[in-house]
């Protein structure tokens, strides 16, 4: 009951895979679930029961690959094309994210520089802490954290120390405060606390 039926032969009706109990389609099941709720379509297979395809073996297609225990969704085009798409997340008729096909992920930007695994055009807000878990020997005499443009920034010297430094437009790179991996603290006697701070507690541009 409730099996759509398919000619098993040449003369003989039998049940198909669908199966429809005038609120859901089901495909492999004919039953469904707690968890799952009531969607309109349940689908039930292995590995790879859910492949939307834009053409036969070319083209885009979106895969639901569902692995034991856990599951992945693929989103990619057939080898054959040699054209491997992102994975765009849109809200709104507007684009929010995405994840290029190399593997970098963007958001509020559709630009990808090709080199930041993270790339976010806007503002951050972060509850707890931010780590920065780089090895010394990555960013040594590098900036490890900083603004574009006129900004302060925090690195580490190929020395061991621990930098702050300011940039400004005209007038280039102060280094004005280092700590030495002894723990020594020195500052350079050209900047001055004015020089850091403007009225209102905020940086120097």
């Amino acid at each position: 009951t409730n099996y759509i039926p398919k000619f098993t032969s040449a003369s003989t009706i039998g049940n198909s895979q669908i199966f429809d109990n005038g609120t859901n389609v089901l495909i492999g099941a004919a039953s469904i679930a707690n968890p799952y709720g009531s969607p309109k379509l349940f689908v039930v297979g292995g590995s790879n029961p859910l492949t939307l395809a834009n053409g036969d073996n070319t083209g885009t297609y979106l895969q639901f690959n569902l692995g034991s225990g856990g599951g992945v969704v693929n989103l990619q085009a057939d080898a054959r094309t040699g054209v491997f798409p992102p994975l765009t997340f849109t809200t709104s008729v507007t684009e929010r994210m995405r994840i290029t096909s190399g593997g970098n992920v963007l958001i509020k930007t559709t630009t990808d520089n090709g080199t930041d695994a993270l790339q976010v055009a806007g503002s951050g807000l972060f509850s707890g802490k931010l780590n920065i878990n780089v090895a010394l020997s990555d960013i040594a005499g590098t900036f490890a954290l900083a603004m574009l443009g006129d900004y302060a920034g925090l690195r580490t010297g190929t020395d061991g120390s621990f930098n702050v430094d300011v940039y400004k437009s005209g007038t280039g790179y102060i280094n004005p405060f280092k700590i030495a991996t002894s723990g020594a603290i020195t500052a350079s006697s050209s900047v001055t606390a004015s020089s850091l701070i403007k009225s209102g507690g905020t940086s120097a541009q």
